[in-house]
């Protein structure tokens, strides 16, 4: 990852952050508060403008006493091709113990689904049905 503004890393030396691919309406369905900023449209998934959404540790290791929103970063391989467009920090969210409760959070930046591709996808569904099995259909 390269932040803009900031001076480059050099090459190998570039900061190393979480990547997750998700959809609007994630962080409510998975109870992540949005400290600032906004979530992720309908509009960002195929969106000509590239955005991220950041966690608070992110937010204080970059951006310290200050807004990171109207920030922006370049991720993985377009991080290392200049002419790469940016993504604008649009939101911060709340840091996730993704690895367990004795480990810190780590940076992480949240991208709308439609604006990158991974070739694995985790699918994650919410339901207050008791009976799970009318869910799988």
């Amino acid at each position: 990852m390269i932040v803009e503004a900031r001076p480059r890393p050099e090459s190998g030396g570039e900061p190393i952050v979480q990547r997750h691919l998700v959809t609007p309406d994630y962080f409510r369905t998975m109870g992540i508060p949005l400290r600032s900023g906004r979530d992720f449209r309908d509009a960002d998934i195929n969106g000509q403008h590239f955005v991220v959404v950041i966690n608070e540790s992110m937010a204080r290791q970059y951006w310290p006493n200050q807004s990171p929103l109207g920030q922006h970063v370049r991720l993985g391989v377009q991080a290392t091709v200049a002419n790469a467009p940016p993504r604008e920090v649009i939101g911060v969210v709340r840091d996730v113990r993704h690895t367990g409760l004795r480990i810190d959070p780590r940076d992480e930046v949240y991208v709308p689904l439609g604006q990158d591709g991974w070739p694995v996808i985790h699918m994650v569904a919410r339901s207050h049905l008791v009976d799970l099995t009318n869910l799988t259909p």
